[in-house]
């Protein structure tokens, strides 16, 4: 993955690995639709509220390690 900017926050119990990582996408719907055809099944619905935006579109998938990937609509 490629990203002109952003900011890595350890969060995992013993700080040295992610615990959760948010992606910022163009289209919700196509990459929703590709984690189904590929057989990734959504662990939740929503998105976690952040500065700009109080209820954003999203689903949080599970990482095979057990982190979270947090996918929202840019």
């Amino acid at each position: 993955m490629k990203a002109p900017s952003g900011t890595s926050l350890p969060c995992s119990l013993d700080k040295t690995g992610l615990a959760m990582l948010t992606l910022k996408v163009n289209d919700l719907r196509k990459c929703r639709a590709m984690c189904a055809e590929a057989g990734i099944e959504p662990v939740g619905e929503g998105a976690m509220p952040n500065l700009q935006n109080e209820r954003p579109e999203g689903f949080t998938l599970r990482g095979a390690v057990g982190e979270l990937f947090e996918v929202v609509q840019a």
